[in-house]
C-alpha cells in the first residue's frame, strides 16, 4: 500500500497499513505528537520524507522486514519512539533523540547512515546482527549527551564516526561479537566508557586521536583485541580483560593507562611505529625504551630517536612493577621493529 501524509500536524491519529510491501511519503515536514501511531505492519516498507518530528508519547512502528528510511531528518522527542522491528532496516538521514524518547532497531543487520544526536536519558538499541552506524557529515554530527546509551546486541557490529567530531557524554555498549569501533576525532567528557563485549574487537582512536579524556573507560572483554591509539591524546582507563590484546602506539603524546596488562596472556604493546630509528641487531633497547617502577606501577618510556635522555611517559602500566623492556622484547610483549 502507497500513503501519502500532506498534513503538517498528526495529533492523536493512528495510521495502520498492515502488512505488505508499503510506502509512506510526506510531501511536508509532519509532526507526530500526543499518543498518535503510524504502524506499517510487516514487509519490505519504505519512508520517503522531508523531516519527520515525534513527539508526547508518538510511536512510529515499521515492522518486521526489510524497512528503508530516506529522510531529511528524524526528530524523537517527549517519550516517543521509533522501532523498525526485525528485518534489515536502513535510516539515511539526521537522527536527533531527547527527552526520554528511543530509537529501536530491532534484530537484522541494520545500519544508520548520517547524522546521530543522543541526549537527556535516551537510548539507541540497534538489536541483535550485524549492525553499522556510519556518521557521513562533518564537524559535530554525532553527540551523547546527559547519560544517554548506545546498545548494540550480539553480532559484528562497527561504529564509524567517520570525520565528525563526537562529544560523548554517555555509554556505548557492544554485545558479543567482533567489533568495530572507530574515531577519527573523539571529544570525552567525565563518566563515559566504551564496552567492547566478548570477541576480537578492534578500537580505533583514528589519525587525530582523542583529546579530553577525563574519566573515559575502554573495557575490550574477552578476545584478541587491538586497540589503536594513533593520535596524540590521552586515553585515560583501558581494561585489555582476557585473552591476547595488542596496543599500538603511533605517537608520543597522552599517556594511556592499562589497568590489567598480562605476559601471561599475551598482551603485546607495539611501540614499532614510535622507534622508526630503533635496530635491534645493533641498538641497545635501553636507549629508547625504558620502565619506571611507581609503587606497585610503571611507568613505560620512550626516547624515540634513541639518546636516552629525551624520555617520555607514554604508558601507565598498572601493578607493572618490575617489568624491564628487555625481557618484554625478548618474550614478545613489546613489539619494537616493524
Amino acid at each position: 500500500m502507497e500513503y501519502s501524509l500532506d498534513t503538517a500536524n498528526t495529533d492523536t491519529d493512528n495510521i495502520n497499513l498492515g502488512s505488505g510491501d508499503d510506502i509512506l511519503n510526506a510531501t511536508v515536514d509532519f509532526e507526530l505528537y500526543n499518543n498518535s501511531i503510524i504502524q506499517l505492519g510487516s514487509g519490505n516498507d519504505n519512508i520517503n520524507a522531508l523531516n519527520i518530528g515525534l513527539n508526547d508519547n508518538a510511536v512510529l512502528n515499521t515492522g518486521s522486514g526489510n524497512d528503508t528510511f530516506n529522510v531529511t531528518g528524524i526528530w524523537i522527542y517527549g517519550n516517543s519512539n521509533v522501532d523498525t522491528g526485525s528485518g534489515n532496516d536502513i535510516i539515511n538521514g539526521y537522527i536527533d533523540i531527547w527527552d526520554d524518547a528511543s530509537l529501536s532497531m530491532g534484530s537484522g543487520n541494520d545500519t544508520i547512515f548520517g547524522n546521530l544526536w543522543v541526549g537527556s536519558a535516551t537510548n539507541v538499541y540497534m538489536g541483535d546482527g550485524d549492525d553499522l552506524i556510519r556518521i557521513t557529515g562533518t564537524t559535530e554530527t554525532f553527540g551523547l549527551y546527559n547519560g544517554s546509551n548506545i546498545y548494540f546486541g550480539d553480532g559484528n557490529d562497527t561504529l564509524d564516526s567517520g570525520n565528525s567530531v563526537p562529544y560523548l557524554q554517555g555509554d556505548i555498549f557492544f554485545g558479543s561479537g567482533d567489533d568495530v569501533f572507530l574515531g577519527n576525532y573523539l571529544y570525552f567528557s567525565p563518566a563515559y566508557s566504551v564496552y567492547m563485549g566478548d570477541g576480537d574487537d578492534i578500537v580505533n582512536t583514528g589519525t587525530q586521536g582523542a583529546y579530553n579524556f577525563d574519566n573515559a573507560d575502554f573495557f575490550l572483554g574477552s578476545g584478541n583485541d587491538t586497540f589503536y591509539i594513533r593520535g596524540t591524546g590521552e586515553i585515560e582507563q583501558v581494561w585489555g580483560e582476557a585473552d591476547a590484546d595488542t596496543y599500538i602506539f603511533s605517537f608520543v603524546g597522552g599517556t594511556t593507562t592499562i589497568n590489567d596488562f598480562s605476559m601471561a596472556d599475551g598482551d603485546v604493546i607495539d611501540i614499532s611505529q614510535i622507534l622508526t630509528g630503533y635496530d635491534p641487531m645493533s641498538d641497545l633497547i635501553s636507549d629508547f625504551v625504558r620502565f619506571v617502577d611507581v609503587g606497585a606501577d610503571a611507568y613505560l618510556q620512550v626516547d624515540s630517536n634513541g639518546g636516552a635522555d629525551g624520555f617520555t611517559t607514554l604508558v601507565t602500566l598498572i601493578g607493572g612493577a618490575g617489568l624491564d623492556a628487555s625481557t618484554l622484547e625478548i618474550s614478545g610483549n613489546l613489539d619494537t621493529v616493524v
